[in-house]
């Protein structure tokens, strides 16, 4: 059974249930708008979610109804990248402390992967600890010392409290479920009650209690007498879905089989706005035709680049990104601006020339831009650079207020005298080899960075001159009409 939650539930549920899936824990809204739906009291084996920015979701589950989930969505939607990660939350390994480091240790997992722990305790180097996930990632996953394992109901973790889903909102429930607690899982073991607690019958989820109590003994008793590193115990798969443009219209058309749904609905919504998604759903409800709400989409954009400072986030779909901040102008073209100065000296990463304090950095790019073009000038306002970046389309988000894109591991750079070239090739193939983007798209951007060196090569000024040749060259080679959007947004 699945359990879906946030600004995609109407959507995906249909798609899912059509697609002859059962539910648990829907709500209201959701069972009244699809008719037919099959709902239960059993507990959750896949829980989609929206991801913290609201610009994808997240699948968590184990097992078969958990790829089956993921590869109907993957195959449906027009995504932008997925990450799988088969380890996921709660899978228990037998780790080797490596290194301290700020906050914890470097520990070394099965098949000289690392992690790091999360822990205040103190271990000495070489000594095996046994970990948890808490934060899953494709190379340093983020750990949390002891046994943790995860039902349908509870979880059970080593040296936690017991504690009740924030769901759970019923004084005597919580309280029978804390005396439950208390009762069977005694020496040391935490138990927290997931929501579907507040659903099930309670013999249900003593049974499972018992069950996850001992089987966390057994776990914790192979752990202690290995002294290499080892999984001791899979936990919940996670994948993170990021969507397309094309993927908020194709969740609309989906939506709208069971409910009035204007156009861009989800794209709105992704901005994470409670008042700009009340409104929405205001419209819709009045259910007159069909809306469109783009300008809205648009006006916020506007707004966000009308602030003195604006955040953009840089993130990665492995590793840590990174966020950093410019002066926003929205020019008379419709394209944006972002400019910053250097504040401290050192090296300009990719160009390899010296940063200097009092450097300018000028961004120029415009709405879903898959390229972000960034201009280096020294003090006096001789250009030092070129640098373009490839990136999933640039969005607005307003949790926190900016802007937001996908890096892609792929850039192209230009310094004078200097012939332009690709850089970061290595880490783009390794992207192709853990099929994280659809081949086409990673094709598409290998064909954009080879069009943007050779333009680069004939005449380094063309980019800074007409920015619009990035706008031509997004639309002859994704097909994407994104000159339009330019022209709505001209002063």
């Amino acid at each position: 059974m699945i359990r879906i939650r946030g600004i995609y539930a109407t959507a995906l549920a249909g798609l899912l249930s059509d697609a002859g899936y059962g539910f648990s824990d829907v709500s209201d809204k959701t069972r009244e708008r699809i008719p037919g739906i099959r709902v239960s009291k059993g507990g959750a084996r896949v829980t989609v979610k929206d991801l913290e920015h609201h610009k994808g979701i997240m699948i968590v589950g184990g097992g078969e109804e958990f790829l089956s989930v993921y590869s109907l969505l993957h195959a449906t939607l027009d995504i932008e990248c997925s990450v799988v990660i088969k380890d996921g939350p709660y899978t228990v390994y037998r780790a080797r402390v490596l290194e301290s480091t700020k906050g914890g240790y470097i520990v070394e997992l099965p098949a000289r992967r690392r992690g790091y722990l999360r822990t205040f305790r103190t271990h000495y180097i070489g000594e095996p600890v046994t970990v948890h996930v808490v934060k899953p990632d494709l190379i340093s996953p983020v750990l949390e010392e002891g046994v943790a394992l995860s039902g349908d109901y509870v979880r059970i973790i080593e040296g936690g409290r017991h504690s009740v889903s924030e769901h759970i909102r019923d004084p005597q429930l919580v309280l029978e479920l804390l005396t439950l607690a208390s009762s069977y899982a005694t020496g040391g073991w935490g138990v927290r009650f997931r929501s579907s607690s507040r659903s099930s019958d309670m013999v249900k989820i003593l049974e499972e209690l018992k069950s996850l109590v001992e089987e966390a003994k057994k776990v914790k008793a192979r752990a202690d007498k290995a002294q290499d590193p080892v999984l001791l115990r899979e936990g919940e798969s996670i994948a993170f879905v990021y969507f397309s443009t094309r993927s908020f219209d194709a969740l609309d058309i989906i939506r709208r089989k069971y409910y009035p749904t204007g156009r861009s609905h989800h794209l709105v919504k992704s901005l994470g706005n409670e008042q700009l998604s009340n409104l929405v759903d205001e419209v819709e409800g009045k259910q007159e035709g069909v809306a469109d709400f783009f300008q809205l989409y648009l006006d916020e954009l506007k707004r966000v680049l009308s602030e003195a400072l604006v955040r953009i986030v840089h993130e990665k779909p492995i590793g840590r990104g990174y966020s950093w901040q410019a002066k926003p102008l929205l020019t008379p073209e419709g394209f944006i601006r972002l400019e910053r100065e250097i504040q401290t000296p050192g090296k300009y990463d990719g160009l390899n020339i010296g940063r200097e304090k009092g450097d300018r950095i000028v961004t120029l790019a415009y709405p879903f831009s898959r390229f972000l073009l960034h201009q280096y000038f020294d003090r006096e306002g001789n250009l030092k650079g070129i640098y373009v970046n490839l990136n999933t389309p640039l969005d607005v988000t307003l949790s926190p207020p900016g802007l937001w894109y996908l890096d892609v591991f792929l850039d192209v750079v230009w310094t004078p005298g200097e012939e332009p070239r690709i850089v970061d090739r290595a880490q783009f193939e390794l992207l192709r080899a853990t099929g994280l983007y659809p081949n086409v798209n990673l094709e598409r951007y290998l064909d954009s960075a080879e069009s943007l060196r050779e333009i680069l090569s004939k005449n380094p000024s063309t980019l800074l001159e007409n920015p619009r040749t990035m706008v031509d060259l997004q639309e002859r080679l994704w097909h994407e009409k994104t000159s339009n959007i330019l022209d709505a947004l001209k002063i």
